[in-house]
């Protein structure tokens, strides 16, 4: 689903395009058979600068769309040159990608706040009910316990003059008698400035649940792929398991989408280290919950209280602003970026670990050539953002092809592959050194030559005859492998994949065999594999169920009756030649 600005946008550039052509005295959907206006074309659509790939996008979709729409602009030629000229002249500047190593820390550290938390899980539950029981006891009931200001002498942490029935001390004393003070600590404060005095009262646990939340978030994003936004809105039962024979357990995560695709309850593939920040925030949330069911004037839904939010905001007596949360809507939901991890958990990273070195940059920049140096340069520390996490995961997932296009298209929950395989893209630079990118242009050649040299077989065969067939192949026939890689890199001839064969023109066709048949019965540069037979029929069968829906008139009815000619033509062809 589009918004409505982005389909002004869409319909502006379009209409620019359309103007070009009539500008011109060309029609929109024969750009392709003029040539020389094709090629001002080009040159006016690079001139576009930013909005040259936006453009790009369109036209491809309209030329997918073209049998629907019953027209189409250029070719899938054109579009295929122009976006290797526009991904070449005007990269695009993409979202940082972070480098192993810090990024294995990251996560490391993540974690490791995570599994301190939960070694401790009953003993922060434990003591958030008992602090919980005291304010309400001292106070009176929860809403004076959360309204600002008016515990004054009541607040069971008071060291002067403290007139509640519940007296604890301080909060220190109490965390560490529950055993949770060390963790509060390690996460709230960082290891270069004094930990929270005894004096400081029960801030900190408010503030520890918060970072805690902040970790588990920011945890299920790198493990996920999620954007923010979406994270947000996952609820307690978020995570789900599917045992899959040959794989054994599978994790998913649920939540809503709605940026490209519109689906409210989206799944998304993910770790079992997962339930560890899902756990982490159940707990919180139940707590939290707790509290909001307590106080009057809080308003809440069956689902919320069934099925609440996994993060969800603070209402404890000890926190600042009790008020206003009180009136909140639970259903607003609120982040706080990645890069404010400081303000947030100052105890999350270690200063010297997240210093960017040489070699950080180095792998940074292969993914990210247009990398901010002002930002990202060695020395500094690694500025991190939540849109890092979903890139870098992307990234990797392609690094090796161990993951399909579709399945990172349904991940990132993009409305279209080629959005995912902008995200991914640059992650082979990481596995290429310059030997290796050499050995393997050597070997995409050898393939071409490999493949050249198979046209001299029995399966191959030109429309136009056997004479035709032989003239073909003579300079493939002649020379051997070697030279063949020769001649490729030269560009004495060029192999291109056709519906029924190859074509070996070495300019531009503006006549299809990619997508339609029509023109490569009769053309001089094609030649039939009759290995693609079952193709040839299974597109037969397809056209003849298609034409009877459309009607005889359209331009769709007239392109797919010619193909379906043709095809029994080719068909025909190759049998006999069996």
């Amino acid at each position: 689903r589009l918004g409505f600005r982005t389909m002004v946008g869409k319909f502006e550039l379009l209409k620019k395009a359309m103007h070009f052509c009539i500008s011109r005295k060309v029609n929109f959907d024969e750009l392709s058979r003029y040539p020389r206006v094709c090629e001002e074309f080009a040159i006016w659509h690079v001139g576009l600068g930013a909005s040259a790939g936006k453009l790009s996008s369109i036209l491809s979709d309209i030329f997918h769309a073209r049998n629907m729409l019953g027209f189409h602009g250029p070719d899938i030629g054109y579009l295929s040159t122009m976006n290797a000229l526009i991904s070449l002249d005007e990269p695009s500047e993409q979202t940082p990608y972070i480098p192993t190593r810090i990024w294995d820390y990251q996560c490391n550290r993540l974690e490791y706040f995570l599994d301190s938390f939960l070694s401790r899980k009953q003993s922060f539950i434990d003591l958030f009910n008992t602090m919980l029981d005291a304010y309400v006891t001292n106070a009176g009931s929860i809403e004076k316990a959360c309204r600002s200001g008016a515990l004054k002498s009541l607040s069971p942490f008071r060291q002067v003059n403290p007139t509640g029935k519940v007296k604890f001390g301080t909060f220190t004393s109490i965390a560490s008698e529950y055993g949770v003070l060390s963790c509060i600590r390690e996460l709230i404060c960082s290891a270069d400035e004094k930990p929270f005095s005894s004096n400081a009262g029960a801030k900190p646990f408010g503030r520890y649940f918060n970072a805690i939340s902040f970790v588990a978030q920011a945890f299920l994003v790198a493990f996920s792929g999620m954007r923010i936004s979406e994270a947000a809105t996952l609820r307690k039962d978020c995570i789900e398991v599917e045992s899959v024979e040959g794989c054994g357990d599978v994790y998913y995560l649920r939540a809503m989408t709605k940026k490209t695709i519109d689906d409210p309850s989206a799944l998304w593939i993910t770790s079992e280290v997962s339930r560890k920040a899902v756990e982490v925030l159940s707990i919180i949330s139940d707590l939290r919950m707790s509290v909001m069911q307590m106080d009057s004037r809080i308003s809440l839904s069956a689902d919320d209280i069934a099925n609440p939010f996994l993060v969800v905001y603070g209402v404890e007596p000890w926190l600042p602003s009790k008020t206003k949360n009180a009136e909140r809507d639970i259903n607003v939901r609120s982040w706080l970026p990645y890069r404010f991890w400081k303000k947030v958990s100052p105890g999350l990273f270690l200063h010297s670990e997240i210093l960017i070195r040489e070699s950080d940059l180095d792998e940074s920049l292969q993914v990210s050539p247009d990398l901010d140096l002002k930002v990202f340069s060695v020395g500094k520390e690694w500025m991190f953002a939540y849109h890092q996490l979903r890139r870098t995961l992307m990234v990797n997932s392609s690094r090796y092809g161990l993951v399909s296009g579709y399945s990172q298209q349904y991940q990132m929950k993009h409305l279209y592959q080629a959005m995912s395989t902008y995200y991914g893209k640059g992650g082979g630079g990481l596995s290429l050194n310059q030997d290796i990118q050499y050995s393997f242009v050597e070997e995409v050649y050898r393939q071409i030559a490999a493949s050249a040299k198979e046209l001299v077989s029995d399966s191959f065969f030109s429309p136009l005859g056997d004479k035709h067939t032989e003239s073909m192949i003579q300079l493939f026939a002649k020379a051997d492998l070697v030279q063949l890689v020769k001649k490729a890199k030269a560009g004495e001839f060029k192999i291109r994949q056709t519906l029924i064969g190859v074509c070996l023109s070495k300019t531009f066709c503006s006549l299809g065999g990619v997508d339609n048949l029509v023109d490569c019965g009769s053309c001089h540069e094609a030649l039939v594999d009759k290995r693609n037979l079952s193709f040839v029929v299974g597109f037969l069968k397809n056209v003849s169920y298609i034409l009877p829906d459309i009607d005889e008139g359209t331009p769709a009815y007239q392109s797919l009756d010619k193909q379906r000619v043709v095809a029994s033509k080719l068909i025909e062809a190759i049998n006999v030649r069996s």
